[in-house]
């Protein structure tokens, strides 16, 4: 079984480009033979693998959508089949979206919301930033997020990263968002594709634990 890859797309409009990101995470394949990430006789799991940044890309400004959801379709026919496709819908609609649907992508959309709460409707979802940012933040403090500095927007990546501010809002609430007159695609891609790896590795493990829980128990020694 190959390792799980997600494209995570923050499509663009008139003054942002769209940005392309594609994550790689190690999969998991059952319990036993991942020992790496599930140990059976403790019961436990082991470390988190890493996930690595291996594909940056921003497009140009004023290229259409058309050409766009071309481009994503060659890239979806480069990874191992059953790669994850994330597109934020925030502020282009479903008719955007849609079209990645007519390419037989199988997308999940994502609407970015100020709100504290996810919600899902079929694979459509609404996601708060700060969920979103935060998750970024925490795969890195951990070290378990790689960007591959031969990339040539990892240093642009890098910059939005230490460019995003956490700010209040007038009813309290922390929220994340960029320096006043920076980009945060790049940033907004990464986030929605380690969201949707990180969401899939969690129904993975589900998965694998109820399939080696309902097998008949043997001696482990």
């Amino acid at each position: 079984m190959s390792d799980y890859h997600v494209v995570g797309v923050d499509l663009g409009q008139a003054r942002d480009p769209t940005a392309i990101c594609v994550v790689r995470r190690p999969e998991l394949k059952s319990p036993e033979i991942a020992s790496d990430y599930y140990d059976p006789r403790l019961r436990v799991l082991r470390p988190a693998p890493r996930y690595e940044v291996g594909y940056l890309r921003r497009v140009a400004l004023s290229t259409s959508y058309v050409s766009i959801v071309q481009e994503i379709t060659e890239l979806m026919g480069k990874l191992p089949a059953g790669s994850g496709l994330v597109i934020d819908q925030s502020g282009v609609g479903r008719a955007i979206f849609d079209l990645f649907k007519v390419r037989n992508l199988r997308p999940i959309g994502v609407t970015i919301t100020a709100g504290n709460r996810e919600m899902r409707e079929g694979r459509m979802y609404s996601v708060p930033k700060l969920q979103l940012v935060s998750g970024v933040q925490a795969l890195l403090h951990k070290g378990e997020l790689k960007i591959l500095r031969t990339l040539p927007d990892a240093a642009v990546l890098v910059r939005e990263l230490q460019e995003f501010r956490v700010e209040y809002t007038a009813s309290g609430h922390l929220s994340f968002n960029a320096r006043s007159g920076a980009h945060d695609d790049l940033v907004l891609a990464l986030a929605i594709a380690i969201w949707r790896a990180v969401k899939n590795r969690r129904l993975v493990i589900s998965d694998a634990l109820l399939e080696w829980a309902s097998r008949p128990a043997r001696s482990l020694y």
